[in-house]
């Protein structure tokens, strides 16, 4: 500085600053100079926007930025936030599949792929643009959802948790309980179906002939099994193509006909958004 020689020793760490690297480099460069970094004795501080630079970064040493109506604070992991087997099976699960889910504002977790689908379909006709909202629909099953709720909360991530009402659903909503601040009630971060699964509480709410259409299903003496059915109409489909299908029906009956259970969903998880600018 100033032609000033600076005495440097072996501990001696430069900083160096990259600046939305994404801006001026294609994204294998980005990858590439990222890499060779590591190699560097320095100390690094980034600024992105990039999915591809967030993959290649610990998880631990990223810091979020969220912007509120009066201030804007900084979230980081810290180290003692998640043990050593959430962290891996975390890291894996977000930088493989989900790097986007870190720039969101919200996440939904859900159990499985159908939510995923479903919710996508229904938060379409109720005209909810979830990629303009920040919202992001993000599967639990293969991390836990316990490591994802103190994920979202160390980072300033605003969430909210969709769970069957089978067994298994029910202990994801007793996680859930428990790890609500002390002034917060679990109707305000958690929907429990009230049947086992999300098939079966769309054929409750009378969208079972969109299942048996799917299923071929021939009745004899009038016998609808409705296990059976949806069972079948997932096997001789998919679940994103029964996700569409519903949705195609409840577009050709109009908006009102999605379940209560879900446009109040969607209205907690609008709130609780829009903390965030």
């Amino acid at each position: 500085i100033g032609g000033e020689n600076i005495p440097v020793d072996k501990f001696t760490r430069p900083i160096l600053l990259f600046e939305d690297l994404e801006a001026h480099l294609h994204p294998r460069m980005v990858s590439i100079v990222w890499t060779l970094s590591d190699y560097l004795p320095i100390q690094r501080i980034t600024t992105t926007n990039s999915v591809e630079v967030v993959a290649e970064a610990d998880l631990r040493s990223i810091c979020r930025l969220v912007r509120y109506t009066d201030k804007t604070s900084a979230f980081q992991l810290t180290r003692r936030a998640l043990g050593k087997e959430d962290l891996r099976r975390l890291s894996f699960h977000i930088h493989h599949n989900r790097s986007l889910a870190l720039f969101s504002r919200m996440w939904i977790l859900v159990e499985g792929e159908s939510e995923v689908w479903v919710l996508s379909e229904l938060a379409k006709i109720l005209g909810i643009n979830l990629t303009l909202e920040g919202i992001r629909i993000v599967e639990f099953a293969q991390s836990g959802l316990r490591p994802l709720i103190k994920y979202a909360k160390a980072m300033g991530i605003e969430w909210y948790v969709l769970t069957d009402g089978d067994d298994a659903g029910r202990k994801y909503s007793d996680t859930v309980k428990l790890m609500l601040e002390e002034d917060e009630i679990s109707s305000n971060r958690l929907t429990t179906l009230p049947k086992m699964d999300i098939e079966h509480f769309f054929y409750s709410e009378g969208f079972e002939q969109v299942f048996i259409r799917l299923a071929q299903w021939q009745p004899q003496n009038n016998y609808y099994p409705m296990r059976k059915i949806i069972q079948r109409a997932i096997q001789r489909t998919s679940k994103p193509d029964l996700a569409i299908a519903i949705s195609a029906e409840i577009e050709r009956r109009g908006s009102q006909s999605i379940p209560l259970l879900f446009r109040r969903l969607f209205s907690k998880v609008m709130n609780l958004t829009r903390t965030q600018y």
